[in-house]
């Protein structure tokens, strides 16, 4: 049976650069079965892995929306796919943009720990990845090579975007509406647009 498996997990291996699937399945190789994210969802998050597939490789498509019932694992699924996005191209800047400052920077966290930590075989995949520096304070970290608009960084929806981050990969949109509050209020949802179309846009 071992031989089986070690074949399975060879095969998602010579797949895992250019397919997110099969990185996230074999990347979670070591870890206990408990405390697996993707292979125990795989079922329901499939069809949300293979859109994501389709905004890495169709340049026709340039928008994605992910519309799901809560804790399902959405914002876990887009942490891993951000993480090999960004390891098969690193000179592009990416930016995750949501309601709170915090959560731009606990996202990175997210990012950084399938980044680095053992448990997860990020680097079988990408063994010649490595990270060039991280800037806590800003929310901010560089793969291969410091420059001036980051792989990756993780904002606040009112804090400064203009001239220090950029998006030329991928723009990540992530509950940029607080909750039902801003919802359901005119002068918030105004505000916010406004914001939004300034330092998002």
């Amino acid at each position: 049976m071992s031989l089986y498996i070690d074949l399975y997990y060879r095969t998602l291996l010579a797949a895992a650069e250019y397919d997110f699937d099969s990185f996230y399945l074999y990347i979670e190789r070591d870890r206990l079965k408990s405390e697996r994210f993707y292979e125990p969802r795989r079922d329901k998050l499939k069809q949300v892995s293979d859109a994501l597939m389709d905004i890495e490789y169709n340049p026709e498509l340039r928008e994605l929306f992910l519309h799901t019932p809560p804790r399902i694992g959405k914002s876990q699924l887009i942490t891993g796919y951000v993480s090999w996005h960004c390891a098969k191209d690193s000179e592009h800047s990416n930016l995750y943009v949501t309601h709170k400052e915090d959560l731009g920077g606990a996202f990175l966290d997210g990012v950084l720990e399938i980044w680095t930590d053992p448990t997860y075989r990020f680097h079988d995949v990408f063994p010649r990845t490595k990270i060039a520096s991280t800037n806590a304070k800003s929310h901010k970290v560089n793969l291969d090579r410091d420059k001036k608009y980051a792989t990756l960084s993780g904002k606040g929806l009112e804090s400064g975007l203009n001239g220090e981050y950029d998006a030329y990969g991928l723009l990540i949109l992530d509950d940029i509406l607080e909750g039902v509050q801003d919802v359901l209020s005119a002068d918030v949802l105004k505000r916010k647009r406004t914001i939004y179309q300034n330092n998002a846009l």
